[in-house]
C-alpha cells in the first residue's frame, strides 16, 4: 500500500464505523474482528476506487510485469482491499475499540495486524514487485514497512477512540 491508500482507507473506515456505531467502546473477539474487517473491506475498496484513476505509477509498474493473464486483469490497487480488511479486522478483533486499553497490548496487536495484512497483500501487489525489481526485493521492502504500518494503525486507533491528547489514554 502507498500513503494515500492508508489515508483514504482510514477516512472511509472512520466514517463507516461512526455511522454504524462501531466507534463506541467494545470488547475484542471474533465479532469485533469480523465487523471491522468488513468495514476494512469496504474502506479498502473505496480507497482503491477513488485512487484508481490517479494511480498512474502503480498502474504503469504493474503492466510492465510478466504475469499470468488472470493477474493482469486485476486493477493495480486491488491489494488495498484485502490489506485493509485483514489490517483492521485483526487489530480490532484482538483489542476491540477501547480508549483505555493497555498500550502494550495495542502495540502487539498492531504489529500482528500489520504483519498479517502485509502477508495477504504481498502476492497481489504486482506494482510493488515491479518497482522493487522482483519478488525478493519486494519482500524486503514489505517487511521494512511493517513497523510503519503498525505505527499508523496505533495513530488511527487514537482517532477512532476519540483520544485528542496523549494524556487521554494511559500508557500502562
Amino acid at each position: 500500500m502507498f500513503c494515500l491508500d492508508f489515508a483514504l482507507g482510514f477516512a472511509a473506515h472512520l466514517q463507516l464505523a461512526r455511522a454504524l456505531g462501531l466507534d463506541a467502546p467494545s470488547g475484542a473477539g471474533w465479532r469485533a474482528g469480523a465487523a471491522h474487517g468488513g468495514l476494512g473491506l469496504a474502506a479498502g475498496g473505496a480507497a482503491a476506487l477513488v485512487l484508481a484513476p490517479f494511480d498512474v505509477l502503480r498502474h504503469t509498474a504493474a503492466m510492465g510485469l510478466p504475469a499470468q493473464a488472470a493477474a493482469r486483469r486485476l486493477p493495480a490497487g486491488v491489494s488495498t482491499v484485502p490489506f485493509m480488511a485483514v489490517y483492521l479486522g485483526t487489530f480490532y478483533g484482538l483489542v476491540g475499540v477501547d480508549p483505555a486499553g493497555p498500550f502494550q497490548a495495542k502495540v502487539a496487536a498492531a504489529g500482528a495486524a500489520a504483519t498479517m495484512a502485509a502477508a495477504v497483500e504481498f502476492p497481489l501487489d504486482r506494482a510493488k514487485h515491479a518497482l522493487a525489481g522482483g519478488r525478493a526485493s519486494a519482500a524486503v521492502a514489505t517487511a521494512a514497512r511493517i513497523p510503519l504500518s503498525a505505527l499508523l494503525l496505533l495513530a488511527y486507533d487514537r482517532i477512532l477512540c476519540g483520544a485528542t491528547a496523549v494524556q487521554d489514554t494511559p500508557l500502562s
